[in-house]
């Protein structure tokens, strides 16, 4: 549930928890949580009497949100699956044969970039997501060691994996394109165009907006250039050649 405040918001738990009821279903209490901007008062939310608890983010859709606009803690954990899913095929790519580097992309790659459509990156997640990568392909060329002075490049010569910094980037710019060609008002548009007029933006450098990248790739007018599918894929294109 969204709402603009916590009153607000209470009152819309209540209403579900009398819907709920009249279908024969029970909320879990334990398993309910609510998230606040730091803009909103701090008003507890409660249900049959006992205090909701409030959370500094929450998974959802296998993807960590925050009020923060931070996604180290969602990059961590990508980072993790992505080992979960190399550890799972370990005997197949341990054959060292290009099948196997083709099952690194189909399988382990996804674990990694799921959700990258809606990142913003700095460079030290970049950084994070780069090096993860780098680990497993010396573990399949048995390049365990420093001092077998491989450079990277000549690494990914050999495998022929795609940059996953690359494909995070590609991934976003394919979701700008979906967006951008959105006729009707969904959630998916309103999010992407939303601007917040009311809020000043904290002294230094500001996070990163979701349109920053965009913005940098295809240019400023990339809304425009959307609309012309050759026009877009070559600007695309260009920019990523030169990333």
């Amino acid at each position: 549930m969204l709402a603009n405040d916590t009153q607000t918001a209470q009152e819309m738990l209540l209403q579900l928890n009398e819907e709920s009821k009249a279908v024969g279903l029970k909320e879990n209490i334990s398993k309910t949580e609510y998230m606040r901007s730091d803009e909103s008062t701090h008003t507890p939310i409660q249900l049959k009497g006992e205090v909701v608890e409030e959370a500094n983010s929450f998974t959802y859709l296998g993807q960590v949100f925050n009020m923060h606009h931070k996604t180290n803690e969602e990059i961590s954990r990508r980072c993790m699956a992505v080992w979960r899913a190399f550890n799972s095929i370990k005997e197949v790519l341990e054959k060292h044969s290009k099948p196997e580097y083709r099952a690194l992309l189909l399988t382990v790659v996804p674990s990694m970039l799921y959700g990258s459509e809606t990142w913003s990156l700095i460079k030290s997640e970049e950084h994070q997501l780069a090096v993860t990568e780098r680990a497993m392909e010396r573990w399949m060329l048995k390049i365990t060691s420093l001092n077998h002075h491989v450079c990277n490049e000549d690494i990914r010569q050999r495998t022929r994996v795609d940059d996953v910094v690359l494909e995070s980037i590609k991934s976003k710019l394919r979701w700008a394109d979906h967006v951008a060609r959105l006729k009707d008002d969904r959630w998916r548009k309103k999010v992407s165009d939303w601007y917040s007029r009311n809020h000043k933006r904290p002294v230094g450098r500001p996070p990163g907006r979701w349109n920053d990248l965009v913005r940098g790739k295809p240019g400023p007018m990339w809304r425009r250039i959307d609309q012309d599918r050759i026009k877009w894929k070559a600007a695309v294109d260009r920019q990523l050649i030169n990333s």
